[in-house]
């Protein structure tokens, strides 16, 4: 640690020469940063680096510590983490099984069973389960400009994977197979991405109504449900002050 305080860019250039070049010796590259005396971008990055192709939990440990002094630098090692999940889980969806095809022949069982199967089960689990990083919603709230700046790009490339098929004689959104618990949050859900997702938009507009005007409008032509429930729950914040961009959102 004393290492850290004396020669901080030194010690940095060492983990990058000697350690970063081989994966394998990620896990005391992270043991050092466990020590660091203060975080900044090159410590950031390459802690990045290790998030995007190893998994160890001391990497959600440390964007923890990055969260509470340089709060917007800490999304981007989230960003990393979930970048190899998905590139994981889109690899093993790959793979999976083909839902049933239906035919001139098919029952009613067969139909059933045909709109009921879920491809993308994998992808499905980053955005649905609670994860091991338990303090994620408190990343996201810490700082929901630059939560949302790395993360949300990532959700809208997944949800055309998770998005259920429209019935084309009823317009509505799209429904999808992720099941959020955005009300009532306790425990494991809040290590859960949409929860994360959720507390992001919710602070946003707390914090920064301008921003979260900007952010609505990038995504209100969204076909998604999930999408307007997120919105909805933003403008929910800001209804007091701005009535009107409510009325508007509901009746437009």
């Amino acid at each position: 640690s004393s290492a850290w305080t004396f020669a901080h860019d030194r010690v940095l250039e060492l983990v990058e020469s000697y350690l970063m070049p081989e994966k394998g010796k990620d896990a005391i590259a992270l043991a050092i940063f466990q020590a660091i005396d203060k975080w900044d971008e090159g410590a950031v990055n390459t802690l990045c680096k290790i998030s995007r192709r190893t998994y160890n939990y001391n990497v959600r440990l440390l964007a923890d510590d990055i969260s509470q002094s340089v709060p917007d630098l800490a999304p981007r090692v989230v960003r990393a983490d979930v970048e190899r999940r998905m590139e994981l889980a889109m690899q093993e969806d790959s793979t999976g099984p083909e839902p049933p095809q239906i035919t001139e022949d098919s029952n009613e069982s067969d139909v059933i069973n045909h709109m009921l199967f879920e491809k993308n089960k994998e992808l499905k689990k980053i955005f649905e389960l609670g994860s091991e990083w338990h303090e994620l919603s408190n990343i996201a709230e810490s700082a929901p400009r630059s939560f949302l700046k790395e993360i949300w790009p990532m959700f809208l490339q997944a949800l055309p994977y998770l998005l259920r098929a429209q019935n084309p004689l009823i317009k509505e959104y799209q429904n999808d197979t992720i099941s959020p618990h955005l009300e009532g949050r306790h425990g494991v859900y809040d290590g859960q991405l949409t929860v994360a997702i959720d507390t992001a938009i919710i602070s946003l507009a707390q914090l920064d109504q301008g921003a979260f005007l900007e952010f609505l409008k990038e995504n209100i032509d969204s076909p998604s449900l999930l999408v307007h429930r997120f919105l909805s729950r933003g403008l929910s914040n800001i209804a007091a002050s701005k009535q009107d961009i409510v009325k508007l959102y509901l009746t437009g």
